[in-house]
């Protein structure tokens, strides 16, 4: 639909989905970091938003309370 990578379209959907949330791309190679600049040149709409969020399993990679003991996501 919008021809760009998975990556981009993440990115995009998480500079979207809240102005609260600060997005942070890790990269080191040029070519990545063209390709974390390309998810600017798009917009999703509210159904890719929609569909995207249907994704969500409720389920963290990364847990605070694993990590720290303390409910950093609550």
């Amino acid at each position: 639909k919008h021809k760009k990578t998975i990556a981009q379209v993440i990115l995009r959907w998480n500079f979207q989905r809240s102005p609260n949330v600060s997005v942070v791309p890790k990269t080191t190679t040029l070519e990545r970091i063209t390709e974390n600049y390309g998810a600017l040149s798009f917009i999703l709409d509210d159904a890719d938003m929609s569909e995207i969020k249907k994704l969500d399993r409720n389920y963290r990679l990364v847990d605070g309370m694993d990590l720290f003991g303390i409910p950093t996501f609550d």
